[in-house]
């Protein structure tokens, strides 16, 4: 170290400074050069420094190292240094110089790693070089680099670094994706093959000496996720080989539009094939993936049918009943036998409907409208509605009221009818009868009829001058005379019987026969009865007449009695009731002759 003082001066601001010798400098414990260091004495009477904080230590180093002679190193040409010196941090280069093989191309390498040539060394501190392993260099041959190979417009041919060496490899690959490469005349394929450069500088396998097959599809498609609701979850760089699918699912539980009648007879994917030459087949157009679907407007409905559904618009599974107006219709489907109140036609997947109206036809299979008036007009007690349905060829009946019977020709009552049947027609309507027979709980015959010449009546069952159902009436001819029953002259019975039947005739005897005269008997004895007797034509009064039956059959002297004639006030005598000569009952009897009548009470 030298310094530029004269050892003598100490005076206020004398200064001196000091100079490390050549390759050396000032060194703070910043690691920063100094080439000189200043004290100066200050006002005290001071050394600023009472000693130096630096000392002087190597910037260079000298003494460049020489590598041995075996390992074919020397130094650089582009490496400078300054009088044999080198500053510390800075590097000295080293290369390898070989001889050449002959007759190949050759490189200078180090001997354990051929991708490098060359090596540096670093000055440190205190002029000590960087501790180094020298390597060896030897002479490597080197295949071509990529530019000089002919490559195939259809390959690729990847180098993991700029230089080959021997031993080094390279990859030759197809450049499409779709196809594998493979030796000529070789059937299995790889992505890639080996080629490695060997001793001569020539690789084991050129490009010229392999094919490309087409073995794969590619670029899947994936904007059919969000344009058709598809969840394909694989890359556009998957490879599917020749005649494999990929699917393309429907997200959730989406399925797709298709021509399926529910949604989950519907597919929920789609396979795309791979087809031969190397691109998928995909639909045109891609079929959609939906939750929903909507059916459209329903056909025009014929106007012998109706058509009801709950939504204006109809989607997928919602239905419309299909009926027909006329209630005495059924609906069915054409060329079908049963038959039903209503059929349901549903909206299916494939958007259209299961049933349409043009395969329906309304079939008459009921009456309806059941009359209920005649109820009151005839005595009917039919229950039913006008609504209620009955079957074409079924009946309906109409029962009368309570214990009443139809008014028809039963002889009795209790043989008569108590309802009426009424057929629903082919035609759909009830075959009502024209005129509605009548319920009664009575009928009535009409006048029994006349009594003939000596002939009176008496009412058995009933009262006198009845002629409803059940009613008796008694007749007899008077003595000595029957009842004409076959009008051949001759008397054949004493006394009729004749019912009032509920057929409203008189039975058995709508008209009597005639009495006639049979036999003679004890001439009867007449009389007018108290306080009347009988006045002859002169005006003479007498008791009684009597008459007497003769071999001719006629009475004598006359067949007309006079008349009765008041002559006084009394009681009607008593003593004609009950003679034994007529043995009826007490009852008043109407005995007739041609002209005159008179009532005796017996």
């Amino acid at each position: 170290m030298t310094y530029d003082w004269d050892g003598v001066s100490r005076k206020y601001k004398t200064k001196i400074s000091y100079q490390c010798p050549d390759g050396h400098a000032f060194w703070n414990n910043t690691e920063k050069q100094f080439q000189s260091f200043s004290i100066h004495c200050t006002s005290k009477g001071e050394w600023n420094y009472q000693s130096l904080p630096m000392t002087c230590q190597w910037n260079v180093c000298t003494n460049i190292p020489i590598p041995p002679e075996e390992t074919n190193l020397v130094l650089s040409s582009s490496t400078q240094t300054q009088a044999g010196q080198v500053k510390i941090g800075n590097s000295i280069r080293y290369t390898c110089q070989t001889d050449p093989i002959d007759g190949a191309k050759y490189i200078n390498a180090f001997e354990d790693d051929k991708d490098q040539d060359s090596i540096e060394v670093k000055c440190e501190w205190n002029n000590i070089w960087s501790n180094v392993t020298w390597p060896k260099c030897v002479a490597i041959s080197e295949c071509p680099k990529k530019d000089e190979i002919k490559i195939p417009d259809d390959m690729n041919v990847k180098f993991t670094k700029d230089r080959v060496f021997y031993e080094d490899d390279i990859w030759i690959e197809c450049r499409d994706i779709r196809y594998k490469i493979r030796l000529r005349n070789e059937d299995e394929t790889e992505l890639k093959i080996q080629s490695i450069c060997l001793w001569d500088t020539r690789y084991s396998v050129y490009p010229q000496d392999l094919e490309c097959v087409l073995e794969y599809c590619t670029n899947s498609t994936l904007h059919v996720n969000d344009l058709y609701n598809y969840d394909y979850q694989g890359s556009e760089n998957d490879l599917v080989r020749l005649g494999e699918s990929i699917v393309y699912p429907c997200r959730g539980s989406m399925r797709l539009e298709n021509s399926t009648r529910t949604k989950l007879e519907a597919d929920q994917e789609i396979s795309v094939k791979c087809g031969e030459d190397g691109y998928f087949q995909y639909p045109e157009p891609w079929p959609q993936c939906l939750e929903h679907i909507s059916c459209g407007d329903f056909p025009e409905i014929p106007e012998d049918m109706i058509a009801e559904s709950i939504n204006d618009t109809i989607a997928y599974d919602d239905n419309i009943w299909i009926g027909c107006k006329d209630r005495r219709y059924k609906i069915r489907k054409i060329d079908d036998t049963d038959t039903e109140w209503k059929i349901k036609s549903r909206c299916q997947w494939d958007k259209k409907y299961s049933v349409y109206p043009q395969d329906l036809e309304c079939i008459l299979e009921f009456c309806t409208n059941s009359t209920l008036h005649v109820n009151d007009l005839y005595n009917y007690d039919y229950q039913g509605s006008e609504n209620d349905l009955v079957r074409l060829g079924e009946n309906i009946v109409y029962p009368c009221r309570g214990s009443m019977r139809i008014e028809n020709s039963t002889r009795t009552k209790l043989e008569a009818d108590q309802e009426i049947s009424v057929k629903c027609g082919e035609d759909g309507y009830f075959q009502y009868p024209e005129q509605w027979p009548q319920c009664s709980d009575d009928v009535y015959c009409g006048d029994p009829p006349f009594a003939p010449n000596f002939c009176y009546q008496v009412w058995m069952i009933g009262h006198a001058e009845s002629e409803n159902y059940t009613t008796e009436i008694y007749y007899r001819c008077t003595n000595g005379s029957h009842f004409d029953t076959d009008y051949d002259g001759v008397g054949d019975t004493w006394s009729l019987m004749i019912t009032c039947l509920w057929s409203k005739e008189w039975d058995p005897w709508s008209v009597l026969p005639p009495c006639v005269i049979t036999h003679c008997v004890e001439p009867f004895r007449y009389e007018c009865g108290a306080a009347r007797q009988f006045k002859d034509k002169d005006g003479i009064h007498q008791v009684s007449h009597i008459m007497t039956c003769l071999w001719d059959r006629n009475w004598t002297n006359t067949n007309v009695l006079n008349e009765c004639d008041w002559v006084q006030s009394a009681l009607l005598h008593q003593r004609y009731l009950m003679r034994p000569e007529y043995n009826i009952y007490p009852k008043y009897l109407k005995l007739r002759t041609n002209k005159h009548a008179l009532l005796t009470e017996l």
